[in-house]
């Protein structure tokens, strides 16, 4: 089996999901966006140098293949059915089965029609993202499949026999799916060994990532889309919820500080040098709760340690809730 993935927390993800043996090796995609390069422009050096890190926490062994570009805007200058251009990926080996993660079949598709699949989840986007075949037990609890027609294309030419998908601390989701051979759902107790198992190995390496003495603060995944005059507004209500702990912050690769100074206080920002990790290393390490709006982060979490505040901005939220419509009917 070919084990083929892109992106830093799927790659988290797999390594602590026990799916991949030692013995085998994980191909790894380099892409950068090339639409807005002051925006989307990463240093794919780092990249390779944190992935590099993450596998030989597991014992995996990693190969790479790249850097391929491709031109993708941002969901909200994306038009409908609008193309993507990107640069094929050669030299991936692909065989009668194969194990990849979702995000990398935009850029396999023509390559792995004829091949059996194991899709792996990107992220809780997965909850929204079931493509073409769905139980009935999760139409039910209306979690009905957000793809667009594009990629619903793609997904009825493909051989998927298993797609799995991320375990929550809040919600067992094997309730949902039953007997399911087609869905499978992932440990969420695994996966969070695994998160312990590479925080500890990566803050062995890197000092200033060591958070194990935040215990009773609150994480918050940046929105950069938001400008400083209704992040002010925004954080305003995370006062009475906070109380007179603070915020620990984490931005986005290549996010600028929009916080509004005033509250400078009670945000301590997570070195944006460490913005390509991903955020499970940090929140791992101490007894944290979350704040902010819906993300994939949300799935470390227990129910309890949730506060969810809509962003002051409609247009925003109406992403957000269009991108993660399965994972918000799942906790509500």
């Amino acid at each position: 089996m070919s084990i083929i993935c892109t992106g830093l927390t799927p790659l988290l993800n797999l390594c602590a999901s026990n799916l991949v043996n030692d013995s085998e090796d994980i191909n790894y995609l380099l892409y950068q966006n090339t639409y807005n390069t002051e925006r989307y422009s990463a240093d794919i050096e780092l990249r390779k140098v944190y992935a590099k890190q993450i596998a030989a926490s597991f014992n995996k062994k990693i190969k790479f293949h790249g850097p391929f570009t491709w031109e993708c805007p941002p969901r909200e200058n994306r038009k409908k059915g609008q193309e993507v251009k990107y640069e094929y990926p050669s030299g991936v080996p692909i065989d009668e089965c194969n194990l990849i993660t979702e995000n990398c079949i935009l850029f396999l598709k023509d390559k792995i029609k004829n091949s059996k699949l194991h899709i792996f989840p990107e992220g809780a986007s997965c909850f929204s993202q079931f493509g073409t075949r769905l139980p009935w037990s999760l139409y039910r609890y209306g979690i009905k499949p957000y793809l667009h027609m594009h990629a619903i294309n793609i997904m009825k030419k493909l051989n998927i026999s298993r797609r799995y998908l991320l375990g929550s601390q809040s919600v067992n989701l094997k309730e949902y799916i039953g007997n399911s051979k087609y869905f499978c759902v992932l440990d969420q107790q695994m996966l969070q060994q695994g998160y312990k198992k590479c925080a500890k190995y990566i803050t062995e390496i890197y000092d200033d990532l060591n958070y194990k003495d935040f215990d009773n603060c609150y994480f918050h995944p940046c929105l950069s889309e938001l400008n400083t005059t209704a992040y002010g507004r925004w954080f305003e209500q995370f006062l009475p919820i906070i109380e007179s702990s603070f915020v620990v912050a984490k931005l986005a690769p290549k996010d600028r500080i929009n916080h509004p100074l005033q509250f400078k206080e009670r945000v301590k920002f997570i070195d944006p040098k460490y913005s390509l990790l991903p955020g499970e290393l940090i929140t791992i390490q101490a007894n944290m709760s979350y704040i902010g709006y819906y993300s994939s982060m949300i799935l470390s979490f227990r129910k309890n340690k949730i506060h969810l505040i809509a962003p002051p901005d409609d247009k925003i939220k109406k992403s957000k809730d269009k991108v993660f419509k399965g994972l918000k009917t799942i906790l509500n």
